[in-house]
């Protein structure tokens, strides 16, 4: 997050170029370092949880789950 706020406060100094290129490059970098820092943090975790990917909750993970949801 620290990271993504500084880059998106950089390229916000831009917007006070002269360039009219420069300026409208530095709102697209910093509204897309923006956006995608949200959607890590929101986005992401929610995604995963759902998905259950092996490599992250095993083989175990999807039977357990599986086996929860006949038993209700």
């Amino acid at each position: 997050m620290y990271v993504a706020s500084a880059i998106s406060g950089g390229y916000l100094v831009l917007c006070t170029s002269g360039f009219v290129y420069h300026r409208e490059l530095s709102m697209m970098i910093a509204l897309a370092m923006t956006v995608s820092s949200i959607a890590a943090i929101t986005v992401l975790p929610a995604l995963l949880v759902w998905v259950q990917p092996r490599f992250l909750f095993g083989e175990t993970s999807r039977l357990v789950d599986r086996r929860m949801r006949r038993s209700a």
